[in-house]
């Protein structure tokens, strides 16, 4: 598997991106729901606001009864580069000042631009901020610099507008991977299955995982110009290369290969960055080879959303994970338990702490903190747990009766698990056997039946404040925990840690 190596990485922005629930609640507000020719996207706005339509690929918000422009647009631009979408506002009163990568955190962290520019009669500059959907750049307008009064948008709605602002997301079926190390970025299609290599990544289709759909190969202190010759493969012969435009990058080449086996065609692209070539995989040159056809829109959304970037590194801004930085409040038991090797991140190197876990997941953290099982021995216990990444940690568990199988017999790796669920499972595993009698002390929550079977679990983890309540809503010195839900895995991590840390338990 790849490791990633994530150096001094801070985002040195004028505004703030992240998602920022305290500045303002927008879960009751509208949502509005934008599509492309291959992707989806929404924005939530006030109920008291509108939305306005500026032709096909122009979306506007205001307050209803404005008879001024939008407060905050989406525009869309379809195929073009970001240099073009960026060029496109630029005119004898509006220049472009600069622009930089950032890392825009929502439902699924992307890496986006901020371009600032000046508008010369006001004398002001402002901001705009684009991300990438394969062949679609959206460009958000609307935020306004900390320094700069009642332009574009008046102070009055400056909170608004920054929560409409963080509330925009993809709502595609496609994942945006960030290679932090190696500054390059995609999507794909959740459908399929990314693994991350010591020389680059491949996605596949779990239902056929020996057949490659696309690739990225890095061939490090290698040109352009002897890349190709490099990426020869068993049976692949090099047969011609030409220079092509991708992205607008300045070099690039499409390499043209014969297979010698299966006497076919088939084409790669290569772009090269400070020194190291990188390879993707092409659309199909011959049908059905090297994958089947069926795959070609997906490969062209792919190789469209390909962009490196340049993040500009001031100082370290987190020590395992990107997306638990200095500032997250689980840092220190997501840290603590990464670096025992009890948790681990996404092959993007991710970790997504607002995420849910599944029951393989789960079986490992827990199993971790106790032993690592024998490979060999540990394996083929639940008809759907064979020699599989989790199976260790769940045929241990099951040995040691910590998890058991559905009715039909399944383990269901893959379900995710709720916080009941999750917390029998951990306590079980970390502690000796519960007494009964024990009453909940000082707390109040409204939907925990105390006399359920998980209520013992509940009372014991409360009492001594193994569990992170950030989700709780609080009612008059009540709240609800929402036992039913499914558990995080920032929640998790902060359970095991508390319990290690607190009584002292094998490990850490």
């Amino acid at each position: 598997m790849k490791k990633f190596i994530f150096l001094l990485i801070i985002a040195s922005f004028a505004i703030t991106v992240a998602h920022a629930a305290d500045i303002m609640d927008t879960e009751d507000w509208y949502q509005y729901n934008g599509y492309s020719t291959s992707h989806s996207f929404s924005v939530k706005f006030p109920l008291d606001w509108q939305s306005k339509t500026y032709g096909d690929n122009m979306q506007g918000f205001a307050p209803e009864g404005s008879y001024e422009d939008s407060y905050f647009i989406i525009q869309e631009f379809e195929g073009e580069t970001f240099d073009q979408a960026l060029q496109f506002y630029v005119n004898d009163n509006t220049k472009l000042i600069e622009s930089k990568d950032f890392i825009f955190s929502g439902n699924d962290d992307l890496i986006a631009k901020e371009a600032i520019y000046l508008d010369i009669n006001e004398g002001k500059e402002y901001p705009r901020t684009l991300v990438k959907r394969g062949s679609l750049i959206l460009v958000l307008s609307g935020k306004t610099l900390e320094n700069v009064e009642d332009f574009p948008v008046p102070d009055a709605y400056r909170d608004t507008i920054d929560a409409i602002y963080n509330s925009f997301a993809f709502t595609d079926e496609w994942h945006q991977y960030i290679d932090l190390a190696e500054s390059y970025t995609f999507i794909f299609p959740t459908a399929l299955e990314l693994e991350s290599l010591s020389n680059g990544v491949t996605i596949f289709d779990p239902d056929n995982p020996e057949k490659i759909i696309f690739s990225i190969f890095e061939y490090e202190n290698t040109s352009l110009q002897d890349a190709p010759d490099e990426a020869e493969g068993y049976n692949e012969n090099l047969e011609e290369t030409e220079e092509t435009f991708f992205h607008g990058m300045q070099n690039a080449i499409t390499a043209l290969y014969y297979n010698s086996e299966y006497k076919k065609d088939f084409s790669r692209i290569f772009v090269e960055k400070e020194g190291t070539s990188y390879a993707l995989s092409d659309v199909n040159i011959e049908t059905n080879f090297p994958r089947m056809d069926y795959y070609n829109p997906y490969v062209v959304e792919m190789l469209g959303s390909f962009e490196f970037f340049d993040i500009n590194m001031v100082e370290k801004a987190f020590v395992h994970f990107p997306d638990v930085g200095e500032e997250h409040i689980n840092k220190t038991s997501i840290n603590a338990l990464a670096e025992r090797g009890i948790i681990a991140g996404y092959p993007d190197g991710t970790f997504r702490p607002d995420g849910e876990i599944n029951r393989a997941e789960l079986t490992k953290m827990i199993v971790a903190t106790r032993t690592e099982p024998d490979t060999e021995q540990y394996k083929n216990c639940f008809p759907d747990v064979k020699d599989d990444w989790y199976a260790p940690y769940v045929c241990y568990a099951k040995e040691q009766n910590w998890v058991q199988g559905y009715d039909d017999g399944l383990f269901k790796p893959n379900q995710e698990i709720n916080r009941m669920e999750a917390l029998k499972i951990i306590i079980e595993v970390l502690f000796e056997e519960l007494e009964n009698g024990e009453t909940l002390e000082n707390d109040s929550p409204l939907d925990v039946d105390v006399s359920a079977w998980y209520g013992k679990y509940f009372i014991f983890a409360n009492n001594r404040s193994l569990l992170d309540k950030q989700h709780i809503l609080g009612e008059n010195e009540q709240y609800y925990y929402y036992p039913g839900e499914n558990i995080s895995r920032k929640e998790v991590a902060e359970t095991i840690y508390r319990s290690i840390k607190n009584f002292s338990l094998p490990f850490l």
